[in-house]
């Protein structure tokens, strides 16, 4: 663009007068047989490169299109697959954000794959069509040059001009090139791993649906998720089944060891006992992957509690519970679990 707009600058404008002069010059001097076989070859060397040119074009459209039609169907057959997998996942933190990070990456990488593909076949099409095309505009300049000093012979500027032609020529072939650009697919790297566990679902939502009732020595519990039986004096035992969200059977926990109640004091209808209990437990249930039975943990479980009785009312607080397992780890539980932890420690 540069040299096309120098020798644009450096170019004489051509007027009517300077026209005029030249032709009487030419009619004076009579003219020659050089001078119609120069015209002659201009004239039809224009018409041929025209011709040739729109044939050439018509040819590439014509190829692009039906290199076009199979990618569009199968860069539209990838998007449908991936959004029908997409459609059925959810968003949000607590959602399927993993599985969608997955999805979002295989489709970025299965539609580059498509569009390298389509890439390489475009390549060829494109360099042939611009090949194809810097020939007829080359071979029709070429011959132009050669016979513009016959058939112009007072213009001392012709060559210039058909140089400038021919460079905007070659511009107008390399704009013809279609620019396709490949997909980031860093933007949907796994997404980092999650730290943590997720707070039970009973903990959250089933808040109000909690449940005891006490007999005598035996104390039954429920939730959402669970229901468990406890009681003794001295030798103490217990036993929990839990459920998964859906309904279906969990896991069960049995356990055994030695408990203390005592009476605290009372001051009128108010009465208040205190307990404690050291037991060992285990627990049981299904390995998700095979199906089998299997203990999944095993480990001893320490309490305290207070207990407060008037008249017909009975309330309890868990003051601290402690759980050491093998696989779940230390838990510290109740009304005072960080004082409780810093004695443990």
């Amino acid at each position: 663009n540069m040299t096309i707009d120098a020798i644009s600058a450096k170019y004489p404008k051509a007027d009517d007068d300077s026209q005029q002069q030249m032709l009487k010059q030419v009619l004076k001097n009579g003219i020659s047989p050089m001078f119609i076989k120069a015209q002659y070859i201009i004239m039809d060397g224009m018409q041929v490169y025209h011709e040739e040119q729109i044939k050439e074009d018509d040819i590439f459209k014509y190829n692009l299109k039906a290199l076009n039609i199979p990618h569009n169907t199968n860069m539209k057959a990838i998007q449908t697959k991936y959004n029908i997998q997409m459609n059925k996942l959810e968003g949000g933190e607590a959602g399927d954000e993993d599985k969608l990070q997955a999805l979002e990456k295989a489709r970025c990488v299965e539609l580059n794959t498509e569009t390298q593909a389509y890439l390489t076949r475009l390549a060829n099409l494109a360099n042939q069509h611009a090949q194809r095309e810097e020939y007829i505009s080359r071979k029709f300049y070429r011959d132009y040059a050669n016979w513009a000093p016959y058939w112009e012979p007072q213009t001392k500027s012709s060559f210039p001009s058909i140089e400038r032609d021919y460079l905007k020529d070659i511009s107008g072939i390399l704009s013809e090139y279609i620019l396709v650009s490949k997909m980031n697919c860093t933007a949907y790297e796994p997404l980092a791993e999650k730290q943590g566990s997720l707070q039970q679902w009973e903990d959250e939502y089933c808040a109000n649906f909690k449940g005891k009732l006490a007999f005598i020595v035996t104390t039954i519990t429920w939730t959402c998720n669970s229901w468990g039986i406890e009681g003794g004096e001295g030798i103490v035992f217990e036993g929990e089944v839990s459920y998964n969200d859906d309904g279906s059977f969990n896991d069960f926990t049995i356990g055994g060891g030695l408990g203390e109640s005592f009476h605290v004091g009372g001051l009128g209808a108010l009465e208040v006992e205190a307990g404690t209990s050291i037991k060992e437990f285990i627990k049981i249930g299904k390995n998700e992957a095979t199906g089998k039975w299997e203990v999944k943990d095993f480990g001893l479980k320490a309490d305290a509690t207070v207990e407060a009785t008037v008249g017909p009312l009975k309330g309890e607080v868990k003051i601290a519970e402690i759980s050491v397992a093998v696989n779940a780890g230390v838990q510290v539980s109740g009304s005072l679990p960080d004082a409780v932890l810093i004695l443990t420690r």
